[in-house]
């Protein structure tokens, strides 16, 4: 009897041990950490195709030439180049934030020659293609100067990429021809097929435009089955007793404390999910926009379908765009300015400038002198004299502009007053051009914005769970009193008694939230069938100290 209870005891202890430390891992347990914020990734491509056509030899293709001229030539007449690249690689939700075209020079002539990169409005072959069948051209064009010198020379064709990555126009390559291309000049650069030379290529800088939350991982519970014996009985010869009386002590129950479980709060943490930054990209109209005129001071021309922009700042732009309230104070990937230009006067070209206005304006009352504190915007108060970003190329009609104003927008989302945009046409020649107005719906201005939003990461946070405290709560353990039984007369007869068996019985695995309850187990009362007493089992120190005299469980010894 006194051995079952001490097996008892000693896998109660055992089990003890066990869920109290699987509550310390729970407690210990950490929530995973956040995504990162999303990487900016590269992608760097050689032309999959490139040829170039000539217009005095209208039917003949050269896409196995080792050069890619643009330009008018007194033998060839004019000659474009065109080259293709494959961008299937890049993801479906791709927001493009620098694309930069590299071409090595071979040699030049003219002192300013412009190119013009423009994408291609159809399919072409790289050994077919020719002038006569050569796809028509479509927008935006973007210009840049071409200098003389040897070496490697890049073109910003963002906005080319852009539309492609976006869908928004499919992708057919693009042309280098110079503008305008009836004027004398040329510039030759080297193809794929130089092998010994640099090669064309493109480079893409970007990220993705949406992002979806990662869930970290949270225990659960799991019953795993352990085995722990169970009596099951077996055959074992006894004595029949036959009936001669004589005294023997019977057990009387007399209570003693045992410790029993009672759950108290255990403070443990629960891991929540976390969220990765996402990136937004929209297209925003103008707020307002107009025009200030040198030459008639006291106008206004705020509903104008056209802004004019005349060369040395006679006539300027202004522009205001509202940004989204969610792109407060987070980081600004991109933003440009589109703007469809329909008239210049002339042939004349030069550069389109940008600066940051501090002064507030208004559409409908905005002249060359109102509001500002000197004429024109040119006081200290009415804007920032640093320009934003880089001079604009413009020398064509009939074509989209993009001017990077990513610089005013991070300023505007850090908490600058955004009073818009002053648009300033810089050229040596006197050239007006002007360009459709928000008030001309077909080709209305519009700002291309992409930003992250960083939203806040949950931590984990400790919740109360329950871990068991023992209680001392009585049980009945027998003692001796007398009393009368039959002596036995040994005869052989088959009774059961118990042999331990393996069986399955569940233990849990740590859950984010446990809640064990401990009951206590019946003990037996027993009575004397046998003249034979039981063997004697000698208990372990620890255990028979542990069960005679510790019964408070808080004094159990260390």
């Amino acid at each position: 009897m006194r051995t079952n209870r001490t097996r008892h005891l000693i896998a109660m202890v055992i089990g003890i041990a066990c869920v109290l430390g699987l509550f310390a891992a729970a407690a210990n347990a950490t929530p995973a950490p956040a995504s990162p914020p999303e990487v900016q990734a590269t992608l760097e491509r050689p032309p999959a195709a490139d040829a170039w056509v000539a217009s005095r030899f209208a039917y003949d293709n050269f896409g196995d030439s080792i050069i890619l001229p643009v330009g008018l030539d007194g033998d060839w007449g004019t000659r474009r180049s065109l080259l293709w690249f494959d961008l299937s690689e890049l993801p479906p939700d791709t927001l493009p934030l620098s694309a930069t075209l590299e071409l090595a020079l071979w040699w030049g002539e003219g002192d300013a020659v412009v190119l013009a990169a423009q994408p291609l409005g159809g399919p072409w072959g790289e050994f077919s293609v020719t002038w006569a069948n050569q796809p028509a051209l479509s927008v935006p064009a973007i210009t840049a100067t071409v200098p003389i010198s040897d070496g490697l020379w890049a073109l910003d064709v963002t906005p080319l990429v852009y539309e492609w990555a976006r869908g928004r126009q499919p992708n057919y390559g693009l042309v280098l021809r110079t503008e305008p291309e009836w004027r004398q000049g040329q510039r030759v650069f080297f193809s794929k097929e130089a092998l010994t030379r640099p090669a064309p290529r493109l480079r893409v800088a970007y990220v993705l435009a949406t992002s979806t939350p990662t869930p970290t991982n949270t225990p659960t519970a799991t019953p795993t089955p352990t085995r722990t014996p169970t009596n099951t009985p077996t055959n074992t010869p006894t004595r029949t007793p036959t009936s001669t009386f004589t005294a023997t002590p019977t057990p009387t129950p007399t209570p003693t404390a045992t410790p029993t479980f009672t759950p108290t709060p255990t403070r443990t943490h629960t891991p929540t999910a976390t969220h990765t930054p996402r990136t937004v990209s929209t297209a925003i109209p103008l707020a307002a926009d107009s025009w200030i005129d040198s030459w008639s001071t006291t106008a206004n021309h705020g509903s104008d379908l056209a802004i004019a922009l005349r060369n040395g700042g006679a006539k300027k732009g202004l522009v205001r765009m509202e940004l989204p309230a969610e792109a407060a104070g987070q980081r600004i990937y991109s933003a440009r300015l589109k703007l469809y230009f329909t008239y210049r006067s002339n042939t004349g070209v030069g550069t389109l400038k940008v600066y940051r206005l501090t002064k507030a304006w208004d559409e409908k009352t905005v002249t060359w002198v109102v509001p500002w504190e000197q004429p024109g915007a040119t006081g200290p108060s009415d804007l920032d004299p640093t320009a934003v970003g880089t001079p604009t190329p413009l020398n064509a009609i009939n074509v989209w502009v993009t001017l990077d104003v990513t610089e005013a927008a991070q300023a505007w989302a850090n908490g600058a007053a955004n009073d818009g945009l002053l648009l300033i046409f810089d050229s040596s020649s006197s050239t007006e051009y002007r360009f459709a107005s928000r008030e001309y719906a077909p080709k209305a201005p519009s700002l291309e914005l992409v930003y992250g939003v960083a939203e806040p990461t949950p931590t984990a946070t400790p919740t109360a769970t329950d871990s068991p405290t023992p209680t001392a709560t009585p049980t009945d353990t027998p003692t001796p009193s007398p009393t009368a039984t039959p002596t036995p007369t040994p005869s052989a007869t088959a009774s059961p008694t118990a042999t331990p068996t393996p069986t399955a019985s569940a233990t849990a695995t740590p859950t984010s939230t446990p809640s064990p309850t401990l009951t206590p187990t019946a003990t037996a009362t027993p009575t004397a069938t046998a003249s034979r007493p039981a063997p004697r089992v000698r208990l372990p120190v620890v255990a028979k100290d542990w069960w005679v005299y510790y019964s408070p469980w808080q004094n159990i010894p260390r």
